[in-house]
C-alpha cells in the first residue's frame, strides 16, 4: 500500500519507468494529492478553492474552438476543439482524443 509521504508510490515499479518523466512529476505533485474533507456548504460558497488545477478556461486561448453541433432531432450540443500547435507537433494528421460530459 501506499504511503502517504510518498506522493506517486502508487504508480507500480514496472509502470513507471515507462512513463514521461514529466507526468510523473504532474502526478506526484498535482494529481495525487488528496483534498482534505469538505462540506457541501463550503463547496458551494467558494468552489473556485476547490477547482482542480488543471481547470482553467481555455475559450480564449490560441487554436482552440468553439461550436455548437446540431443533431437529427434539432438539438445542439456545444463542443470545444483543441487543434494542436504545428510548430511543435507537425501539420498533422493528429490523433483525437474525445471527453463527454453527461447533463
Amino acid at each position: 500500500m501506499a504511503s502517504q509521504e510518498e506522493p506517486g508510490s502508487t504508480i507500480p515499479p514496472h509502470i513507471l519507468s515507462k512513463l514521461n518523466p514529466d507526468f510523473v512529476l504532474f502526478f506526484r505533485n498535482v494529481l495525487s494529492k488528496r483534498p482534505r474533507a469538505i462540506c457541501i456548504e463550503e463547496l458551494r460558497a467558494h468552489p473556485e478553492k476547490f477547482r482542480a488545477p488543471t481547470a482553467i478556461d481555455t475559450s480564449n486561448c490560441e487554436r482552440v474552438t468553439d461550436y455548437e453541433v446540431t443533431s437529427e432531432d434539432g438539438a445542439t450540443v456545444p463542443v470545444r476543439v483543441y487543434h494542436p500547435d504545428p510548430d511543435k507537433h507537425g501539420d498533422g494528421p493528429c490523433p483525437v482524443h474525445m471527453n463527454h460530459h453527461g447533463g
